[in-house]
C-alpha cells in the first residue's frame, strides 16, 4: 500500500510539474506568434496604443504582484498546520491586493 501511495504521489507531482512547465512555455511562446501578427494587422497608431496598454498593463501587474510571489507562499508554509492563521495570511494578501489593484486602476485611469 506504502509503494502504491509513493507511485500515486510521484505520478501527480510529475503531472503538476508537466503542467506548470507547459503553461509557462505557452506564456512565453503566445506573445513571439501573437505581437508580430498584431503588427501586420493594424496601423501604426493603432499598434503604438496596444504597445503602451500593454506596458502599462505590465508594470502595474508588477506592482501588485511586487513581493507576494515570495513571502505569500513562505508565510503559509510556515503556518500549514494552523488553519486560522493560513486563513488571516490569506485575507491580508488578497485585502492588499485590492487595494493595490485600486490604486493601480486609478493609475491607470489617468495615464
Amino acid at each position: 500500500m506504502r509503494n502504491f501511495v509513493s507511485k500515486l504521489f510521484m505520478i501527480s507531482l510529475f503531472r503538476g510539474i508537466v503542467s506548470f512547465y507547459l503553461i509557462r512555455v505557452i506564456t512565453l511562446i503566445f506573445p513571439i506568434i501573437v505581437i508580430p501578427y498584431l503588427a501586420r494587422s493594424l496601423n501604426q497608431q493603432c499598434f503604438g496604443v496596444l504597445l503602451y496598454a500593454l506596458s502599462i498593463g505590465t508594470a502595474l501587474s508588477l506592482l501588485i504582484d511586487y513581493g507576494y510571489v515570495l513571502s505569500g507562499p513562505r508565510d503559509v508554509s510556515r503556518c500549514r498546520s494552523e488553519p486560522l492563521r493560513l486563513n488571516q495570511i490569506a485575507s491580508e494578501i488578497m485585502a492588499s491586493k485590492i487595494v493595490l489593484i485600486v490604486v493601480s486602476f486609478l493609475i491607470a485611469l489617468f495615464s
